[in-house]
């Protein structure tokens, strides 16, 4: 599958936040679905993969947010995912 919505080359973690992005509302075959299937798929972790994509991913929520006009839909679906991240990391 490809998904040309936000085509860029970078590291497959950000790929990873950004799809586990909403995990917390899936159930937990979402995740672990998606991370077998990866390293079965020759696809290589770090340690703290789940950190890692989810420091990545607080960046690509920054970004929406940084945009000239953010909707309000953006700031109501973005900050409860922010706080979250900030909760868990800080």
């Amino acid at each position: 599958m490809l998904d040309w919505e936000f085509a860029f080359a970078r590291a497959p973690l950000n790929d990873i936040g950004n799809f586990l992005r909403y995990s917390s509302r899936q159930l937990p075959e979402y995740e672990s679905g998606l991370i077998e299937g990866y390293v079965q798929a020759g696809g290589i972790l770090p340690d703290d993969w789940r950190r890692l994509a989810r420091l990545v991913d607080l960046i690509n929520l920054l970004d929406f947010l940084g945009r000239p006009d953010p909707t309000g839909a953006v700031v109501r679906d973005v900050l409860p995912l922010l706080q979250g991240i900030l909760r868990e990391y800080a």
